[in-house]
């Protein structure tokens, strides 16, 4: 007899089943939460308050003061609501050892991997304004490849040229993993001043001595004429992300057939948040791409 043959053993030797669940495409990192500014608020809406300051001027002896009051603006963040429904049988969760426990922690991770999604590239109806799609709708910051399809090292230093001198003192850098490859690769082209980083390396974690974090929903290297944007830099402060609480869960304890109105012998697991995101003001960031 061996274990090799059903019949001859095989059904004789006890099955152990890990009921953890491991994910296999979701648990992206979230580096949104951790440079933005985070508001927790008790409505429905963030408003902000700003103002390109007061304009100063030097005038003769005896002559009337000029009329500097400031223009004040106000930028908005809307809060919807993310949801997730997890409907399972009783008997699933009666025999499925911690599955309340595991069932949230999957719930938790597709928020998580939601949100990383919606702040790179949301719509802002409903959602979150994604910052690639906030800038990508302004010209005033967005900064045009030199030569069209192709990311040179000029490139580089010009969009970071172009960021205002207030906002680079704060600034970090995102971009997917395939731009950041496209940035080191600059030294083996051109003068030793491009130069970042040996292949040993994994990432090129600083560019002008500021953090580049990883977009996982940022855009890789497309080498075209088209349109298509790079990457992100800016102070991420002004990007804010407004939230009413953290995520919640309930328990439905029965379902209903929408036909019969009977009870299905199921339950059901609601999660929802209320979040949203924006950039407060998009002249903290500029855009690289190509259009």
């Amino acid at each position: 007899m061996s274990e090799g043959s059903p019949a001859g053993g095989g059904y004789g030797i006890p099955v152990f089943i890990d009921p953890s669940i491991i994910l296999t495409a979701q648990g992206s990192e979230n580096p949104f939460l951790e440079i933005a500014k985070l508001v927790e608020i008790n409505t429905n809406a963030w408003k902000g308050v700003t103002s390109a300051g007061v304009t100063w001027s030097f005038q003769a002896e005896g002559a009337t003061v000029g009329d500097n009051s400031p223009t004040l603006g106000q930028p908005v963040v809307n809060v919807p609501m993310a949801r997730g429904f997890l409907p399972f049988s009783i008997e699933v969760g009666m025999d499925y050892p911690g599955f309340a426990s595991e069932m949230s922690d999957v719930l938790a991770a597709g928020y998580d991997e939601l949100l990383v999604d919606k702040f790179s590239r949301g719509s802002g109806t409903n959602e979150p304004m994604g910052i690639i799609t906030a800038l990508d709708a302004d010209t005033n910051s967005e900064v045009r490849l030199t030569t069209a399809g192709s990311f040179a090292e000029v490139d580089f230093y010009k969009v970071w040229k172009q960021l205002p001198q207030r906002f680079r003192r704060g600034a970090s850098w995102m971009m997917s993993v395939d731009v950041n490859n496209a940035i080191r690769r600059f030294g083996t082209a051109v003068g030793v001043h491009s130069f970042t980083e040996t292949i040993v390396g994994g990432w090129q974690d600083r560019l002008m001595n500021r953090q580049v974090y990883e977009g996982t929903y940022f855009p890789d290297m497309v080498n075209t004429t088209g349109s298509y944007n790079l990457l992100v830099v800016g102070d991420f402060r002004n990007y804010v992300v407004a939230r009413r609480g953290g995520m919640n869960t309930e328990l439905i304890p029965t379902l209903f057939d929408v036909t019969t109105n009977r009870p299905t012998g199921q339950r059901g697991i609601f999660a929802y948040a209320r979040i949203g995101g924006g950039p407060a003001q998009n002249a903290a960031f500029r855009l690289l791409n190509q259009t």
